[in-house]
């Protein structure tokens, strides 16, 4: 055994496996896998709010283009409805929204506007919180991080569009299907859309997340903590001794602690 560990070859497994192993350590102890979940269930909330201001522009903008309103409903119909049925369905709800829109949309667009920058600044604000976990630095101030996440707002809807594009990606594949998945009941399709549609904001999200890891661990050389995020919290107290962790609010010697040197 000792002969096999001396070897050339196994050192330079190790030397191979070791950052590997390191990496795998510091992705799991970050809880980086629930702070993907996290950042998937913010962008869902984003882009539906997003949608909304999207839906109050348009029928601002086009209330009196009707060509570009059908060429519109024509694109997203196509893009989303896989068969003649689903698409005359999908066109009633359209008409119903874009006719509600057009005549209300300056109330829409006011009330989407506002719901949109704080829902889609959410989603900033929760990917700044990871990346100081990822990156082992100090939180920003409460303006300081809003503000960034605000102005990170003008730029998701810049690349809103792009956004939209990929998420089609799901008609796509539906439309190259065989035909015999046609004869799967309409609930079980829909359903499973949906999961795909959630799979999806997973994935992108675990795609930042593991980017990030990748960069702070083998360019800025930040290593794991040692163990989970929870338990290091836990040890954290012992380490600052400040006494019992269980102290009730109401208890006038109970004061906020730094953590800070």
């Amino acid at each position: 055994m000792e002969a096999i560990k001396s070897s050339n070859y196994f050192k330079c497994v190790e030397k191979v496996i070791r950052p590997l192993r390191r990496f795998l350590n510091k992705f799991l102890d970050d809880w980086s896998l629930s702070f993907a979940a996290m950042l998937a269930y913010y962008l869902f909330i984003s882009l539906l709010s997003m949608g909304v201001v999207v839906a109050g522009i348009l029928g601002l903008v086009l209330r009196n283009d009707f060509d570009a309103q059908q060429y519109i409903k024509d694109k997203i119909i196509n893009s989303i409805a896989t068969d003649n049925s689903k698409a005359a369905d999908l066109k009633k709800v359209i008409d119903f929204v874009t006719d509600r829109v057009t005549k209300e949309a300056s109330g829409v667009l006011s009330i989407g506007t506002v719901f949109a920058i704080f829902g889609v600044s959410r989603l900033f604000v929760a990917i700044d919180k990871c990346m100081y976990i990822i990156y082992r630095i100090p939180e920003r101030g409460f303006i300081g991080q809003n503000l960034l996440a605000f102005a990170a707002v003008f730029i998701f809807i810049l690349i809103m569009p792009i956004i939209i594009a990929i998420s089609s990606v799901s008609s796509v594949l539906a439309s190259i299907i065989p035909s015999e998945a046609g004869r799967i009941g309409t609930f079980a399709g829909q359903l499973g859309f949906a999961v795909i549609f959630l799979l999806f904001f997973y994935y992108f999200a675990t795609i930042i997340i593991v980017g990030a890891q990748i960069n702070a661990a083998f360019f800025e050389n930040y290593q794991t903590l040692g163990a989970g995020l929870g338990t290091c919290v836990s040890r954290m107290h012992e380490e600052y001794d400040v006494g019992d962790l269980r102290t009730p609010l109401i208890d006038e010697n109970n004061e906020p602690r730094s953590y800070t040197h």
